[in-house]
Order: structure tokens, then C-alpha cells, then sequence
């Protein structure tokens, strides 16, 4: 089956370019701003939100040089959620009177008279003519990113202001305000659903208790109020085509440990030894502490993760995202507006991450049958060809990092695990776990015979056969908090999955490309936008792979400028990348993005070649 891919909607229409407007918007407008979308008419006239500056508009105020900085992979530095970061420049030809219009504003809509306290919305919308027409055309979608402004630099002269401004999306604003103050004591915790009920409880009771005691006895509210949700991903269903089995993290049990020395915060209630107390420590990032203890104490759910990750295409992992919403109240004695923060928690899936062990790992890379069903299941969302196709119309620049250091942690001993950091090299009581093939490497006579009297290595041939690389490994000590373990004491499977989470959140590889492309609307669409349209095709970020196919020929040195005929593909460059960041400028009128993604080592190049060479754009 034939794989197709959507276009780059920039190049199917003549002088496809952006517009943005920038507003600042009262809360309601804040925490839903799709009204915005289609006519913004009724909220200007309603007071709900005021354009500060639009860009290709002549007026008191333009927007200019905007750069979005987009982490898609919910990875391990962005504290386990989808950040976006906005960089731009507003004008003011005929004065400096910005801040004082904005906090005017702001104050009629009822926010406390500082900066900190404003809430904006920034309109994405792109334009251009239809190439049989020439009538306008809009692209059917438009984003609204909610944003705060984090800072702001302004510089004044003969010519006028000039504001540089570094804004957060909601997810990032919300995600400084999820570290812990004091110490959370999360009590008689069940099971994972329980436990982000009793997590919630536990919040607030913090946040009150933050209060003065004249202020709780008055009926103040705390400036801030958790709710922690489920998403659906949660409840995974049975899916042939990745070969996924069902589960419910919802419902797993939670397990805990009477020994403090191997607990990592949460131990068994004294009172009830069915039950489990969790301690969440003052100064700790609150997701990014979610994601950890839902790994090490959920046992059905690493066993789970170990079975998918020897039988499944994919490897599903917990992260944590967070957002937050206004209340149309302040705590005056902060002069802050109120805020809800929302802790989702989600289960994804990884294409990419490596087999436990070298012997798997080869056996995945060279069974051709697996590697075609396996091609079929990738998520991959966008293709791009390259040098000598003859169809390059979007790649502007390319760069190949090759991470020589980066190697993929086994535990010592070939998978022989224990609670004491110290047995991993003298156990007293040996469990073993995998049979070791004694790390025999064979070099056989064909391989001897291939590169007999060539002296260069330009003489060297280029192989049309399979030169798939292979997966580094290295066995790393666990840490004393990686090999928490709890009731099931000779259980490895919660090291491992740990393990296999860390990688499938990972935003680097051995081999990593970064690719300077026309810019395209489909890779506008972050979790922490809103989305407007009826047809509108943009990538999933939240939970799965957004993956690239990439398509590049060797120069044939022979008959290139005679017949021109290209040379074999490149199979080091060629192959499935998983996109991790991007970043999106927007500079006097030229939108280019630049897509920084690593290979999945886990599809073989040479025996996925025809299926990737016949990706259709359409």
C-alpha cells in the first residue's frame, strides 16, 4: 500500500505569504480565543480584545521579525510537555506610548496595573492567489497562540520605539508555576486514577495553606487551583497494525514499599497496607515528577511497557502537559490575576526506540517482512527529496550531525538487575535475566575480500546493498533512584521501562539532520494553539511521532554531466526521521522553518527503499 503525504499548501498557490495580528484580550477571550478566528469584529466591539499591531498594515503599530521556537517531542527539558517560545519586534514610528496604552487596557478589563498580569493572543493567518484564477485564496486554518510576555526590551530614537518582546505559550506560562513550593504528601493512594485525585487534594490543600491565617479565616482563595485530568490516550485499545494490546493506566494498581532506603518518596500506609503515601519534595518540577513516579510505581504498567517493547512497533510512554486558565478574579494582596492550572496526563507511543539488547535490535533491522509491516504503521506525515530527484521544491538547506558519543543504556551484567547499586558488578545472589552471546564479532571473508588493493577510499565503490547502520549500546550503572523498586523486589521490569521511557522522550540520536525548508502552514499547528478550520490538516504532536521521509541520491561520478544519470541513494542520509523541534521566522515577508529531527534507526533504509521512493505528495 502506497503511502501519501500532503503538500506544501505555501507552493500550491502564487505569492502564498502571512499576516498576524496581535491583541490583548480579557480573560475569557484568553482561555478560549477561537471567537478571534473567523471575524474578531464582535469581540473588538465588545471591549474583550483590543489590536495592539498587525503586520502588512500601515498603522501606529506593526509587528515584525517573528520567530516561534516550537519543541514538539514531549522531551525530558521541556519538563515533559510541548513548549513554544515567541521572539518578536513590535514598531512605534511616532512615539513610546506602548506600556502605557497596554496597562491601561489591561486595567479596564479588570486586571491588576502591571505587565505580569496581561494576556494576549497572537492571530496566524496565510494568504495567497489561486494559480488558475489569480483570485485571493486563504489557507483553511487559522492559529491563535495565547501567550504571556515574559520580557520586554524597549528602545527609543529619533525614528521612534522600538519594543523586543520574549513571550510563553500557555503551556510554558503554565508550567513555571507548577514548582513546588512546600512539600506535597500525597496519601492512601490506590491506584493511578486515585492517585491524581489524591495528587489534586493534595495541591490545593498546599496552595491554602500558603495563606495567612487571617485570610483563610476571611474566606480568601488561593491564587492558584490545580485540577489534574486524564487524557484519553490513557485507555489504550487493541491495535493490529502496531501490534498494541489493550491497557488502562487508569485503573492500574499503585504499589509502594515499606523500606525507605529504596522508596523514592512513597511507602505503605501504616494504617492500611493496601493503600500507599507519596511525598512530593518543595522545589520540584511538577511534571516532570508525575511522569517519573507513574513509571517506577505503576508495576502492571512496566511490565506492559517491556512486552510492547519486545512485541510492539511501539513503545508508550507517560508525560505530563500543563495549561492554565484566568479566573475573572485577583488576589489583591499579590496584585496577581488568579489562575487554574491544568495537569493532563497522557500515554504516547515511540516508533524509534532501539530493542533492549544488540541481538534484538539486528533482527528487527534485517527481517524484511517485519521491517515492510512495520513501514506501513510509521506516522509519517511529510516527504521531502533532495539532491539529484528532480523534485525538490521545499529544502533550502541540509545539515547531517553525526553524535558519535551517543550509545544506548543497558545495565551491566546483560540485563541482571538488583535494588543495591553495588551487587550490579558482585552480586551475592545472581538473578539471571538474558543469555549473554560472549560478544563474539565475525568478520567474514566476503568483507575482507571487498576492500582488497584499493589504497584511497575514493576507489572504494559505492555499494547498491544494505550499509544500515547499527545501534550503539553501553552498559551504564543504574542510579540508586532508577533502581527504586518496591513489594516486587527481583522485578526488572520497572528499570527497564524507566529505561525505555527516557529513550522514547529523548531529543537526540546518534544521527540527527537539520533541514532549512519553506515554510508550511502544517507544522504551525502546536498543541499549545488553537486551530480554526473546517479541512485543516496539521501534525498531531501530542503522543505520537511526527515523522518525515527523506529522500537524497549520490552524484554519479562516471557519466553525471555526460548522461546525466544520478548515482545510488545515499543510504546514510535517506531514510524516516522524527521531527523534535522547530522554529518558524517570519522576516519581511519570507516564512522558512527549520526542522531539527533524528533517524529512527529502527527502519532499515535499504529494505523500506521502494516504499519510501513511492510516498506520494498530492
Amino acid at each position: 500500500m502506497t503511502k501519501t503525504v500532503s503538500d506544501n499548501w505555501i507552493s500550491t498557490v502564487d505569492v502564498g505569504t502571512y499576516k498576524f495580528t496581535f491583541y490583548i484580550v480579557d480573560n475569557d477571550l484568553y482561555n478560549d480565543p477561537s471567537p478571534l478566528a473567523a471575524n474578531d469584529t464582535a469581540s473588538l466591539q465588545a471591549g474583550k480584545a483590543v489590536v495592539i499591531a498587525e503586520s502588512g498594515v500601515t498603522g501606529a503599530y506593526s509587528i515584525e521579525n517573528i520567530i516561534i521556537q516550537s519543541t514538539i517531542n514531549p522531551g525530558t527539558t521541556g519538563g515533559n510537555t510541548t513548549p513554544t517560545g515567541f521572539v518578536f519586534e513590535i514598531y512605534e514610528p511616532l512615539g513610546f506610548s506602548l506600556l502605557d496604552r497596554v496597562l491601561s487596557v489591561g486595567r479596564r478589563m479588570g486586571r491588576p496595573s502591571n505587565f505580569p498580569s496581561q494576556a494576549y493572543v497572537l492571530k496566524l493567518e496565510f494568504v495567497g492567489r489561486d494559480r488558475d484564477t489569480g483570485a485571493s485564496k486563504k489557507y483553511d486554518g487559522i492559529f491563535l497562540y495565547q501567550l504571556r510576555i515574559g520580557q520586554m526590551k524597549a528602545s527609543l530614537g529619533p525614528a521612534g520605539a522600538k519594543y523586543f518582546i520574549v513571550a510563553q505559550s500557555i503551556i510554558k506560562s503554565a508550567q513555571t508555576s507548577t514548582v513546588t513550593k512546600t512539600d506535597i504528601n500525597i496519601s492512601e493512594v490506590t491506584n493511578v486514577q486515585n492517585f491524581g485525585q489524591r495528587l489534586q487534594d493534595a495541591l490545593n490543600e498546599a496552595e491554602f495553606d500558603l495563606l495567612r491565617p487571617e485570610e483563610q479565616a476571611s474566606g480568601f482563595k488561593p491564587n492558584k487551583e490545580y485540577v489534574v485530568e486524564f487524557a484519553p490516550s490513557t485507555s489504550i485499545e487493541v491495535d493490529s497494525v502496531t501490534r498494541t494490546k489493550r491497557f488502562d493506566l487508569k485503573a492500574a494498581p499503585w504499589a509502594g514499599t515499606a523500606d525507605s532506603q529504596t522508596s523514592s518518596g512513597q511507602s505503605t500506609t501504616m494504617d492500611d497496607v493496601n493503600t500507599r503515601d507519596v511525598t512530593v519534595n518543595s522545589e520540584t518540577q511538577l511534571t516532570a515528577k508525575v511522569t517519573s513516579l507513574i513509571e517506577k510505581n505503576v508495576p502492571s504498567f512496566s511490565t506492559y511497557v517491556q512486552d510492547a517493547r519486545k512485541n510492539s512497533f511501539v513503545v508508550p510512554y507517560v508525560y505530563t502537559t500543563v495549561s492554565e486558565e484566568l479566573f475573572n478574579d485577583e488576589d489583591s494582596t499579590l496584585n496577581t490575576q488568579r489562575v487554574k492550572i491544568i495537569v493532563t496526563i497522557h500515554l504516547g507511543e515511540d516508533f524509534t526506540v532501539p530493542k533492549e539488547l544488540a541481538d534484538e535490535q539486528e533482527q528487527l533491522q534485517t527481517n524484511q517482512p517485519i521491517q515492510r509491516q512495520r513501514f506501513e504503521a510509521l506516522p509519517i506525515v511529510k516527504k521531502y527529496n533532495y539532491l539529484y530527484t528532480g523534485e525538490n521544491t521545499e529544502i533550502l538547506d541540509f545539515q547531517l550531525d553525526i553524535q558519535q558519543l551517543f550509545t544506548v543504556a543497558q545495565a551491566p551484567a546483560a540485563g541482571i538487575y538488583y535494588a543495591d547499586n553495588n551487587q550490579q558488578f558482585t552480586p551475592t545472589n545472581a538473578i539471571q535475566i538474558t543469555t549473554d552471546r560472549k560478544g563474539v564479532t565475525i568478520k567474514t571473508r566476503e568483507q575482507q575480500q571487498q576492500l582488497t588493493g584499493e589504497f584511497f577510499l575514493s576507489d572504494v565503490e559505492l555499494p547498491k546493498i544494505n550499509v544500515n547502520e547499527s545501534v550503539v549500546y553501553d552498559r551504564i550503572p543504574g542510579s540508586s533512584n532508577s533502581q527504586q523498586v518496591n513489594e516486587t523486589l527481583t522485578e526488572t521490569d520497572r528499570i527497564a521501562s524507566s529505561v525505555a521511557g527516557q529513550m522514547a522522550r529523548r531529543e537526540n540520536d546518534a544521527q540527527q539532520i537539520v533541514l532549512e525548508i519553506k515554510g508550511d502552514p502544517f507544522w504551525m499547528g502546536t498543541p499549545d494553539s488553537v486551530r480554526s478550520g473546517n479541512n485543516l490538516t496539521v501534525a498531531n504532536f501530542k503522543g505520537t511521532n511526527a515523522m518525515i521521509g527523506f529522500l537524497n541520491y549520490q552524484a554519479n561520478e562516471k557519466d553525471l554531466l555526460i548522461d546525466q544519470n544520478r548515482g545510488p541513494v545515499d543510504l546514510i542520509s535517506t531514510g524516516i526521521y522524527k521531527v523534535v523541534t522547530i522554529e518558524s521566522k517570519f522576516q519581511q515577508g519570507q516564512f522558512t522553518q527549520t526542522l531539527d529531527a533524528y533517524k529512527d534507526r529502527n527502519t532499515n533504509s535499504f529494505l523500506t527503499l521502494d516504499a519510501l521512493v513511492n510516498i506520494r505528495i498530492e
